[in-house]
């Protein structure tokens, strides 16, 4: 038996093929979502747009690591947690990455919950976690709402955009 001979080459190329079908994998199911945000949206034409954030989920993310602002999610409508077109088909997160949803127009109840974080003396950063609570709105077609968390009063809310 011939003894075979480890070339530092192949780690760069298992490392390439790994990237590449990661990156194959990521555009398909970046695909595969989009289309049921359309089949959602063409199914419901006068869906309500909710916005948790005023940016993409990846510049709150850095956002909030730089100024440590407020992180609004949305855990659940109606009961059901998995915010994607189910059973009960309630709402769906869009593809473009701004903190927004569509819901269905009409009177659900939201579970929701905000996350604070501040500049720490012993640690690097502390965070407070409020909720989840339910949140009782009453959406209208075609209009675009806010939901908002004021600090305070401890309070969520929604405001028309």
């Amino acid at each position: 038996m011939i003894p075979m001979e480890f070339s530092p080459y192949y780690i760069y190329v298992i490392a390439g093929i790994v990237l590449v079908l990661m990156l194959i994998y990521t555009f398909f199911m970046r695909r595969r979502g989009q289309g049921m945000i359309d089949d959602f949206a063409s199914q419901n034409p006068d869906a309500a747009t909710l916005y948790t954030s005023a940016g993409s989920s990846v510049a709150t993310t850095l956002k909030s690591s730089v100024a440590l602002d407020d992180i609004i999610q949305v855990e659940g409508i109606d009961g059901v947690t998995a915010l994607q077109p189910g059973p009960a088909g309630r709402a769906v997160y869009t593809a473009k990455m701004d903190g927004s949803m569509l819901v269905v127009p009409g009177e659900h109840t939201l579970s929701v919950s905000a996350s604070h974080s501040r500049p720490g003396v012993v640690y690097k950063t502390v965070s407070t976690v409020y909720g989840p609570i339910d949140l009782r709105v009453r959406l209208e077609p075609y209009k675009s709402y806010h939901l908002t968390f004021d600090r305070t009063t401890q309070q969520f809310g929604i405001q028309e955009r």
